[in-house]
């Protein structure tokens, strides 16, 4: 989170890591300009940085300041890999178990249509 001014400049530290580039930097990215429109929805956009982040942004009226909360993308869907991966192995489980299955079933209705076909051979040949 970060404090951003009436110019669009950083007043605040966003991150430990980021300090020298941000504090004086300009920024004006869809966070701030949602946030001017009083529509402090959640976006998907690159931050000061260049980084990929989702962030939202809150006008404060008094100061005409805006409060910016951001986290990286690969943070925020991390959680989405084994999830996915989850997903994967079950479908993939399903569709084998399936196939088995159908392969039993065709097997055990199959045996009779063969034996009437052999009989019919059979009866075909007398």
């Amino acid at each position: 989170m970060y404090v951003v001014g009436p110019d669009y400049t950083i007043l605040s530290e966003p991150r430990k890591n980021a300090v020298d580039k941000a504090l004086g930097s300009k920024v004006n990215h869809e966070a701030i300009f949602y946030g001017r429109r009083d529509d402090p929805a959640v976006r998907e956009y690159s931050d000061f940085l260049g980084v990929d982040v989702i962030g939202t942004a809150i006008r404060v009226d008094e100061m005409n300041w805006y409060i910016v909360a951001e986290i990286d993308s690969k943070e925020a869907f991390a959680w989405l890999t084994p999830v996915r991966y989850g997903f994967l192995l079950t479908v993939l489980g399903t569709l084998i178990a399936v196939l088995l299955v159908s392969y039993w079933l065709s097997s055990l209705l199959g045996a009779p249509l063969r034996q009437l076909a052999e009989v019919a051979s059979r009866v075909r040949q007398v």
